[in-house]
């Protein structure tokens, strides 16, 4: 049965606005946990402060607090004390409100511990605390406490599921022998997370899906088609696939606080399904939700904070070197960095810019021994690190695969560069940078080709040109600006002129040709160019800059 969404009147706060308590209700005929098997379940995510009633303590939902509307705490509820911080009296209010209603913790976020009054009003309300981490979402939390009281006291129906309770290869064995077939755990994202063990199935796409961590992608790609995968998270029930060059499939979502965290997937045997098999894939779902809702909690905290060092690292945010000993990573060694963009209708959801990483992690993993990956404002890094000088060929090559398999899984607009190799930490951001402009010209110039930065260094330089124009403003020179002026005022060319002109590199039979006027009618042009300029064509420098400002303007 689904848990029961409540919510109940409470009194106004202290300056005199109200509060909402989101409820979670626990399934009707379902007991409860205790604050230790919460605490047990939430692990490092949630760290326990304060159990004035002890840890034996029953926990029958959860509640977020909400200070725009009105309701009361539940009985033996977990509230989370969301936007609320510890040295304010709305957490004091709060904490009397849920001790009052019989509640069992409140929830709390901060970077220190909490006051003396907030322990000594805890205390008092016989109310324990619980400290999360600031890089857990509430939602997260909301979630996973959904799933843990939700789950059944066990009995008869469940003991054989008694020893999987917290090891997901133990629930995939124990599963598999109950339901008649091979199982696989899968996370919301269908990574593979764990496989029943001992099954010879014959299918190929169990095995391949094994080696990559991953559900078959042909399997995906043509239940993706059908509108086979959409159906598969609507439902809370089993849904029965068969897919054309695959054994027969059953799969049911694991759901925690209402979002799908992932799927219990069972490969039929060649005979007919065993009567059980949907009662034990149900079972499997509703035990999983907890284990699979931390899961995913913690791979985000990891994501998160991981991903924080090395954008740090490779936007020159901070002290390379303390960054690199927070990544784990050496001072010295051989840094390549490659950047990788979905196709531009895709780039803009978050899930597609997570499944890019996790696939490009997952394949460059495979062909490079020492990588890191981050999702960065819709742009994915690799940075490669190797200890002895790399062949710039194999790198290529291990970064083009990777590429050509992005493109096939999210389509032809998908796009790479791959940037210069550095020696030392403190040139990663710079590394990025070159990688940056050799993707920039896979977008623009060469769609779909992986574009190698030591291929395109003039085309990279004047990327870096127009990048120092734009950050530093640089003005035109009045020279040329005055030229500007004049073709404006007077419906001349000799702004083209001067351009057409430096391109050929002073080649006047060359320009005219491209310009298509007579070489004579040219020689004028630029006369008259040096006397309402007063540029000395003659020098060098002066050369170089006005043809560096005529292609920041040309682009």
């Amino acid at each position: 049965m689904s848990s029961l969404v409540t919510t109940h009147p409470v009194r106004s706060l202290a300056d005199g606005r109200t509060a909402n308590l989101v409820a979670l209700s626990p399934p009707v005929g379902q007991a409860s946990m205790t604050l230790e098997g919460l605490c047990a379940t939430l692990g490092p995510l949630a760290a326990l402060v304060l159990a004035p009633r002890g840890l034996d303590v029953a926990v029958t939902g959860g509640q977020v607090f909400d200070r725009f509307a009105t309701a009361v705490a539940m009985p033996n509820a977990v509230v989370l004390a969301a936007g609320i911080e510890t040295h304010t009296h709305d957490l004091l209010d709060l904490i009397a409100t849920v001790g009052r209603a019989g509640g069992a913790a409140v929830v709390f976020k901060g970077v220190s511990a909490p006051p003396a009054v907030v322990l000594e009003a805890a205390q008092r309300a016989r109310v324990a605390l619980l400290q999360a981490r600031n890089d857990v979402a509430w939602g997260d939390l909301y979630a996973l406490i959904a799933a843990c009281v939700s789950q059944p006291e066990p009995d008869a129906a469940t003991e054989a599921f008694a020893d999987a309770q917290s090891d997901l290869y133990a629930l995939a064995d124990v599963t598999a022998a109950l339901a008649g077939g091979a199982v696989t755990i899968e996370d919301a994202g269908m990574r593979l997370l764990a496989y029943s063990r001992g099954e010879a199935t014959g299918d190929d796409g169990r095995t391949q899906g094994i080696l990559a961590r991953s559900a078959p992608e042909k399997l995906l790609e043509r239940l993706r088609v059908g509108g086979g995968l959409a159906r598969i998270a609507a439902s809370a029930a089993v849904v029965p696939i068969s897919v054309e060059g695959f054994q027969p499939r059953r799969v049911v979502s694991v759901r925690a606080g209402g979002a799908v965290v992932g799927y219990v997937w069972l490969v039929e045997e060649t005979h007919a399904p065993d009567e059980h098999a949907d009662a034990a894939l149900q079972e499997a779902a509703r035990i999983a939700a907890p284990l699979l809702a931390r899961e995913r909690m913690t791979t985000r905290v990891k994501r998160s904070v991981r991903g924080e060092w090395l954008a740090r690292l490779l936007t020159g945010d901070g002290p390379p070197a303390v960054l690199a000993a927070q990544l784990g990573i050496p001072a010295t060694a051989w840094f390549t960095v490659a950047a990788y963009a979905a196709p531009r209708a895709k780039v803009d959801a978050e899930p597609c810019a997570v499944r890019t990483a996790d696939l490009i992690a997952l394949h460059l993993r495979a062909l490079h021994d020492d990588i890191a990956v981050v999702d960065l404002d819709s742009i994915v890094y690799a940075l490669m690190i190797d200890l002895e000088q790399p062949e710039r060929a194999r790198i290529r090559g291990t970064v083009g695969d990777c590429m050509a398999r992005l493109r096939r899984t999210l389509g032809e607009g998908a796009c790479a560069g791959l940037g210069g190799t550095v020696v030392h930490v403190e040139e990663v951001a710079e590394a990025r940078a070159s990688a940056d402009r050799a993707l920039a010209i896979s977008a623009e110039l060469r769609p779909g080709e992986l574009v190698d930065v030591e291929d395109v260094r003039g085309e990279a330089f004047v990327l870096a040109l127009r990048e120092f124009a734009a950050r530093e403003l640089y003005p035109l020179s009045h020279q040329l600006a005055g030229l500007f002026e004049y073709d404006a005022a007077n419906t001349t060319d000799y702004v083209p002129t001067l351009r057409a002109y430096l391109d050929a590199m002073g080649d006047v039979v060359l320009a005219a040709q491209r310009l298509h006027v007579h070489p004579n009618t040219l020689r004028y042009r630029m006369r008259r160019v040096a006397a309402l300029s007063d540029l000395d064509l003659a020098s060098a420098d002066q050369r170089f800059a006005l043809e560096c400002q005529l292609r920041l303007l040309a682009r």
